[in-house]
């Protein structure tokens, strides 16, 4: 054979592959949810004999502060009209626009009152105007009637039992493969996540906990029987109250404070969740209101958090989130339950392999319906 200068071309047969012994994984992997709301939430709503298919939460409200007129008013009448006389008792303070009046009796429906209480003037009022309870003011040695009484409601949900399966021959366990030191262990990372060591760096997330994550936006209440899948209800089952519909408008900075204003007037709402468009958005809003530290090799505004007249409330972009929702909501009072963490069961050898399950059952849990809102409907191209 001819002797010479010799090329990598010439000899390809003993020529050593090059290959990454990390093998990514392209697919989304965050779950901050999880990560931020906690999966213990059975256990801060102190659920007894946590693991039953079915649980509920208890809701219960204070008294009920709003009614409405049931008649027009003149500037003289003292016998007033309202929806629900139920909601009241003597001694109260009431205000219509901006009279204020005081009640002397009730009968069923009609409130007979004291007109411009206080240093207030009697005026004239439209059937159906708001009525706002303001206070108590009793006479003295006053006797005793019935306050308003409100019953707790109870909330229900359904856990979710989720599944992956590995099934792995002798022979391939015992393979080499590029980034690959543990067929099994590396397929079950795949499925529940974990950071690996020459299996592969998988992140924080696999495709279960995805699922779960999924959740949280998508998730539906149902029952769960021998032909039935039992599944749960995620944040928008149970929030009802404050929903706003776009109907394909586009989302502007009155709309988002009204919503966060709506979640306020019962609770302490603290996290936005959104997409990629409702977070450029939120940043066109308050870009010119940013608060930035100097850099000088750094260009750009970054808004992660927003300060409201309601309070600061930092924002989740969320690869898993609607593009045309966002999410108002308050963290300490959702989550899951861990009715069964993940686990690995091993099923035995069926001929020349070994099969294994994993099996994770959650539920999730949603306090105070009303101290959340979301905004559905949002144009997503304007």
């Amino acid at each position: 054979m001819t002797q010479g200068m010799s090329f990598t071309y010439n000899d390809t047969v003993t020529l050593q592959r090059t290959i990454s012994g990390l093998i990514k994984v392209i697919n989304p992997q965050e779950i901050p949810l999880q990560k931020l709301l906690g999966m213990n939430k059975h256990k801060t709503t102190k659920m007894e004999a946590w693991g039953n298919n079915k649980y509920a939460w208890l809701q219960d409200t204070l008294r009920v502060r709003t009614d409405t007129l049931a008649e027009a008013l003149d500037n003289s009448e003292t016998d007033v009209d309202v929806t629900d006389g139920t909601l009241w008792k003597k001694g109260d303070v009431f205000k219509v626009d901006d009279e204020k009046f005081w009640v002397a009796s009730i009968a069923t429906n009609t409130l007979t009152t004291l007109r411009g209480w206080g240093d207030t003037d009697a005026a004239t009022h439209d059937s159906g105007a708001t009525i706002t309870y303001l206070f108590n003011a009793r006479l003295e040695g006053a006797a005793n009637n019935d306050s308003q009484y409100t019953v707790p409601t109870e909330i229900t949900n359904y856990t979710q039992i989720f599944h992956g399966s590995l099934s792995v021959s002798g022979s391939e366990q015992a393979a080499m493969r590029y980034g690959i030191t543990d067929t099994r262990k590396y397929r079950m990372m795949k499925l529940i996540g974990g950071l690996g060591s020459g299996d592969g760096k998988m992140g924080d997330a696999g495709d279960l906990m995805i699922d779960l994550e999924s959740t949280f936006f998508h998730g539906e209440k149902i029952a769960r029987s021998s032909g039935v899948a039992g599944s749960m209800g995620g944040f928008e089952t149970f929030v009802t109250t404050n929903v706003t519909d776009l109907n394909g408008d586009t989302l502007d900075p009155n709309t988002l404070s009204d919503a966060i204003g709506a979640a306020w007037g019962y609770g302490r709402p603290d996290l936005i969740v959104c997409g990629n468009h409702g977070k450029k958005k939120i940043n066109s809003f308050y870009q010119g209101l940013a608060r930035t530290d100097r850099a000088e090799s750094t260009g750009g505004v970054v808004i992660s958090k927003i300060h409201t007249d309601y309070g600061d409330l930092d924002i989740l972009m969320h690869k898993g989130c609607p593009s045309d929702r966002i999410y108002i909501t308050q963290k300490n009072l959702l989550g899951w339950g861990t009715v069964r963490d993940w686990t690995e069961e091993a099923l035995g050898k069926t001929g020349d392999s070994t099969e294994t399950q994993i099996i994770g059952e959650f539920g999730f849990i949603l306090e105070n319906e009303r101290a959340h809102a979301y905004i559905k409907g949002m144009n997503t191209t304007a």
